[in-house]
């Protein structure tokens, strides 16, 4: 009664994925999102802190849990992956 799909998992060997599965893409598209925000965030936010004098530290601070405590709140509204994506990047 062992499908091949069940023999294959057992047997330590790795999932086949078809053509039309697209799960494996948008994970990585949204890993592709996060880094790409991580590094412009690295770069820019020195910048504005140190030269510019926009943002202190607590007010970058303050920013930071306001985006965060927002993007949160977007997890309930959101059901599509591509929201996902660009919560995941916010």
């Amino acid at each position: 009664m062992d499908t091949s799909d069940e023999t294959e998992i057992r047997s330590g060997g790795s999932p086949t994925f078809t053509a039309d599965d697209t799960q494996p893409r948008r994970g990585l598209l949204a890993l592709l999102v996060y880094t790409s925000v991580a590094l412009v965030a690295s770069i820019v936010l020195p910048y504005l802190i140190i030269t510019r004098r926009l943002f202190g530290m607590r007010r970058l601070w303050i920013v930071s849990q306001a985006v965060f405590g927002i993007s949160m709140l977007g997890t309930f509204v959101t059901s599509s992956s591509l929201g996902t994506t660009v919560l995941f990047g916010i």
